[in-house]
């Protein structure tokens, strides 16, 4: 079956006209991909390799992808946003205002816009254009849809309170604020665009791919900078990393319990070392804690999915878990990381019990 990859308003039925059609269309989109290659290869040809040029011809092919499937526009926002790294790459460009000078993608200093919001835009804007011009625009709401539009409204209210209200900076509110109304938006797209569970599947192995690559500079900045010293530094990379590389530990938890494809397995067994070690080395105790609190959530899940595996594997855990706790309570260094973020959570509650306790006592005598 042809596939109309430019749709119109007049519906064409005949066989011989999609495929035509189709065809004419693969052509326009194969010649504007070459020309766009010719010209950048033609003026690094002529100055020299530029690895901007080279960032700015993936990333119109990403907008082309996006044309030719709205749904593309998720799974690269998702994917590059990822690899974002302020601390490990200063250059990378996504998530940075085209005013960003440290960026490849550095235009103009009055560009506050960057790379990941007008992939947003073009996402949502080619989902609406195919929707209208076919007549098949479908609106899912889904069930988060009226909470988040009821946050939207509280954060707007925010921004315009402290900006007209209280003559705040509307760079800062702004700043503060943009980043939050990317949930609301992506929450509409991802209900309308990720329609299988195929298409499931794809979103979880592009944020998998992004940590990993996030996690190759990381790597890379510990043996390359610290020498393996990482007891040298407090953390490498932005506190949100090591919360990202809990999503593949919990990923691969997953995949374990519910026995996915063996290839699949496998190639996340492939990348966990080089995520474990850059999560690690960033030493952040938040990341562990709730790395526990994931892995306790799973396993109510597995008690009722899989109770018999539940029952076998919840011992051989907990006791690993406390066998842990008591050889590292007291220890330091990088396998203690763990023992003191929980360490940190009790201990001040076991403190005020005890001076609780003993001011009671006291009081008594």
């Amino acid at each position: 079956m042809a596939i109309n990859t430019l749709p119109i308003h007049k519906d064409i039925y005949r066989v011989d006209a999609q495929q035509r059609r189709a065809g004419i269309a693969w052509w326009l989109w194969f010649a504007l991909i070459a020309g766009l290659s010719a010209l950048l290869g033609a003026r690094m040809l002529l100055r020299g390799p530029d690895a901007a040029l080279i960032a700015w011809l993936l990333y119109l092919i990403g907008i082309a992808a996006i044309i030719y499937q709205p749904r593309f526009g998720i799974y690269l926002t998702l994917l590059c946003g990822l690899v974002a790294d302020t601390r490990l790459s200063a250059w990378y460009p996504f998530l940075k205002n085209f005013s960003a000078r440290e960026s490849i993608f550095f235009v103009h200093d009055r560009l506050i816009i960057n790379a990941a919001e007008l992939y947003l835009v073009l996402t949502a804007l080619v989902w609406l254009g195919r929707g209208l011009m076919q007549r098949k625009l479908t609106f899912h709401r889904g069930p988060l849809f009226w909470p988040a539009l009821i946050f939207l409204g509280f954060v707007s209210y925010g921004v315009i309170y402290g900006i007209v209200l209280r003559n705040g900076d509307v760079n800062i509110g702004l700043w503060e604020a943009r980043a939050i109304f990317y949930l609301p938006l992506m929450l509409l797209l991802v209900t309308n665009l990720i329609e299988r569970r195929e298409h499931v599947s794809v979103l979880l192995w592009c944020a998998a791919i992004g940590i990993f690559i996030d996690s190759i500079a990381g790597v890379a900045f510990v043996h390359g900078t610290l020498g393996w010293d990482i007891a040298s530094v407090d953390r490498i990379q932005d506190h949100a990393g090591s919360i990202h590389a809990n999503t593949v530990f919990i990923m691969l938890v997953g995949m374990l319990m519910f026995r996915v494809a063996y290839r699949q397995r496998l190639a996340l067994l492939l990348i966990l070392p080089t995520i474990a070690i850059a999560y690690l080395a960033n030493q952040r105790r938040s990341a562990y804690l709730t790395l526990g609190i994931a892995l306790l959530l799973v396993m109510i899940l597995l008690y009722f999915e899989r109770p018999r595996a539940f029952w076998f594997i919840t011992p051989i855990v907990s006791l690993f878990g406390l066998a842990y706790l008591a050889v590292f309570w007291n220890a330091s260094g990088i396998l203690a990381l763990p023992a003191s973020a929980v360490k940190s959570v009790l201990a001040p509650m076991v403190r005020r019990r005890i001076i609780s306790r003993t001011s009671i006592v006291s009081s008594k005598i």
